[in-house]
């Protein structure tokens, strides 16, 4: 899982914009990209990944982004063309075409170009902190804005926050989604009646051993992110979710 994807000068001007563990620099990117390409990594869509009648090479992943930062086309595309491998983009249709982030026709290149583009709901709030109206506008209008919009397939959503329960789940699938992604870090997903899928977020810090071992899907590599997790959750519930997310946000300007 990925997020934002900057060069050092604009790392240094925009890193406020999300938290730092979400952005990495291009020739981080590049760096693992190459990696991918040279060891006979297969990239897949989730539709691929979840099909009962495909079957998965051992040797393949799902490389997702959250949010859809213009940075995603101006320096992320270039290079999955360049080593073709392919993504999976979830953007926030409300922040189309604001600033920081991409338009319709940058989307409608990508889509073109095979990058599948999925819903990361209509204004990233937290669906299980939401009624059930709005949380209902959130997974359909996001759905039908993508499709009306690029003519392609929305059946994947992608947790703002990782936020979610018992209820969004039942009306993301009422709504046509045919599973869910989480920011849960894991290698195993939960095979329920909506799919419940896991990722690794990939920040800057990973030197491409620690990559190596997470394609590998090493367990251990990914403790650190699970104690950290945990701790978040514990501190949600401690100072409460709202009280988190506002402190959350005074020390990241940005929507992501």
């Amino acid at each position: 899982m990925y997020h934002s994807v900057l060069n050092v000068q604009e790392r240094a001007k925009k890193v406020r914009n999300t938290n730092p563990a979400y952005s990495l620099s291009v020739n981080r990117f590049r760096e693992q990209m190459e990696y991918i390409h040279k060891n006979g990594y297969k990239t897949l869509h989730l539709d691929q990944l979840l099909d009962e009648n495909t079957q998965v090479p051992e040797k393949s992943l799902v490389i997702t982004f959250d949010d859809g930062w213009v940075d995603n086309y101006t320096n992320v595309f270039p290079i999955l063309k360049e080593y073709g491998l392919t993504a999976t983009i979830f953007v926030v249709t409300g922040f189309i075409g604001q600033e920081n982030y991409m338009d319709w026709n940058q989307l409608r290149e990508m889509s073109g170009a095979g990058i599948s583009i999925q819903s990361h709901t209509v204004s990233h709030k937290p669906l299980a902190q939401l009624i059930k109206s709005d949380v209902g506008y959130e997974l359909e209008t996001s759905k039908k804005t993508v499709e009306d919009n690029l003519g392609t397939q929305v059946n994947f959503l992608s947790l703002p926050h990782g936020v979610f329960n018992d209820n969004v789940l039942k009306m993301a699938q009422d709504a046509g989604y045919q599973a869910i992604c989480t920011s849960d870090p894991g290698f195993s997903h939960e095979y329920k009646n909506l799919p419940v899928m896991k990722r690794i977020n990939i920040s800057d810090q990973f030197q491409i051993d620690t990559f190596e071992k997470i394609l590998e899907r090493n367990e251990a590599v990914i403790r650190p992110m699970l104690l950290s997790k945990k701790v978040k959750n514990i501190a949600k519930k401690v100072v409460g979710y709202d009280l988190y997310r506002k402190v959350y946000n005074l020390r990241y300007q940005g929507k992501g």
